[in-house]
């Protein structure tokens, strides 16, 4: 039985890593088939073009998704500052 996560910070880190991972496979694939296939450019391996802007993709996609749920986490769960006894 799988257990679900309820921090979304948590969900946020394997998000983003997915999210890359996945970029990092396809983004390449994505380039190289549309460039045969409309263009007819030779496919060349830049590390900016293929890990830096899936860097940058997955890190915006986990941004826009997971932020808002974050702040709100953060704000149910904030505990009142404790007042000191005299």
């Amino acid at each position: 039985m799988s257990k679900k996560i309820e921090n979304p910070s948590i969900q946020a880190v394997i998000y983003f890593v997915a999210t890359f991972v996945i970029s990092l496979i396809l983004w390449p694939l994505l380039d190289m088939l549309l460039g045969s296939i409309f263009t007819h450019a030779e496919f060349v391996y830049k590390p900016t073009d293929y890990i830096i802007e899936p860097l940058v993709f997955a890190a915006a996609m986990t941004a826009i998704f997971y932020i808002p749920q974050i702040i709100k986490y953060n704000k149910a769960n904030k505990t009142a500052p404790k007042t000191k006894k005299k």
